[in-house]
């Protein structure tokens, strides 16, 4: 399962990677952004 966040409600919802044609369940939108974490992440350069 893939959490996302509907660009319309700003819930989050969750879907299987499988689904095709998803759409919120809450208000119907089908714009979608997904859920990514607050820290930064840090490279080493070479």
């Amino acid at each position: 399962m893939i959490g996302y966040k509907c660009g319309n409600c700003k819930k989050t919802v969750e879907f299987d990677a499988q689904n095709i044609g998803i759409k919120c369940p809450h208000c119907g939108s089908k714009l979608f952004y997904k859920e990514r974490p607050t820290k930064a992440k840090q490279l080493l350069a070479r």
